[in-house]
């Protein structure tokens, strides 16, 4: 039997220094990072258990840990960034990463997102 599933983390909040000059860089800016998890469940839990599932408080703190770990120029490497890890360390058959940040005042703002 074939499951639809999905796991949906909206608007990790993520204060972190990116942005294309030096300048932009130097403080740190609010980010918004929602996932879009396709977890490789073949089966519903039976035990109730986390082992039967994506941890995604383990996730969350991964995505933390990126984010807090270096400065980034563009939203686009962030988000290949954590595209990948997440594809790498945990059993993930699709993850959507979709990040925005809040440049400018008579925007709502900029968004990237990517799914592998």
């Amino acid at each position: 039997m074939i499951y639809n599933q999905k796991i949906t983390l909206k608007d990790i909040k993520a204060n972190i220094h990116i942005g294309v000059t030096e300048e932009e860089r130097q403080k740190r800016q609010e980010i918004l990072i929602t996932l879009e998890l396709i977890p490789i469940i073949d089966s519903p839990p039976k035990n109730d258990s986390i082992e039967e599932t994506v941890n995604y408080s383990k996730i969350r703190e991964e995505v933390l840990e990126i984010s807090n770990s270096r400065s980034f120029n563009l939203l686009e490497t962030l988000c290949w960034v954590i595209a990948d890890n997440i594809k790498n360390n945990f059993k993930v058959e699709q993850v959507t990463v979709i990040a925005k940040k809040f440049p400018y005042k008579d925007v709502d703002y900029v968004s990237y997102s990517i799914t592998i």
